[in-house]
């Protein structure tokens, strides 16, 4: 199941009336050994994750699977997300 990625807001250094969206890092293998320490890394500096891999392993980050090797699946999956930050 699809589920799509978590947009939080925050308040910009530079202007503190204006809101921005947080920006989500799609990271493909997310689950993996080094995937989940990149994972916990980005979410402990209060980044937005989103995690494409066959295994799912979170809870609290939106999670796409499929496998790397199927360009359809990767594709939807990146549509979903929208993001220009991916990490693989």
């Amino acid at each position: 199941v699809l589920t799509p990625p978590l947009q939080l807001s925050r308040l910009p250094r530079s202007s503190p009336t204006m809101v921005a969206t947080k920006e989500v890092y799609f990271v493909i293998g997310g689950c993996g050994f080094l995937g989940r320490h990149i994972v916990e890394a980005f979410l402990n500096r209060g980044d937005s994750v989103a995690v494409f891999d066959i295994i799912q392993k979170y809870d609290d980050v939106p999670f796409y699977s499929g496998d790397i090797s199927d360009e359809t699946q990767v594709s939807q999956a990146l549509k979903k997300v929208s993001t220009p930050y991916m990490v693989q």
